[in-house]
């Protein structure tokens, strides 16, 4: 969702010789992943999440709060 971002990652390796995974390339790692199914069905959040500047109020109740979807899950993050 990221592509020039990941590029970037992807350069460093080639450059340096050198992969973040050491099993992996970068491409080789992001090939074996899922995004998360909440990531999937609310594509406007991402972007403001990968956005330089977040724009929108940010308000939440005490009593209606919950953790993200993804948060401490199964994988716990990217493979």
């Amino acid at each position: 969702m990221a592509p020039e971002r990941f590029e970037v990652i992807a350069e460093y390796e080639r450059r340096f010789g050198c992969t973040v995974k050491r099993d992996a390339p970068i491409h080789a790692v992001a090939d074996r992943g899922r995004p998360y199914p909440a990531a999937l069905a609310r594509p406007d959040l991402v972007q403001l999440a990968l956005s330089e500047h977040w724009a929108p109020a940010i308000r939440t109740s005490p009593e209606r709060w919950r953790l993200p979807a993804g948060a401490f899950g199964d994988a716990a993050g990217p493979g």
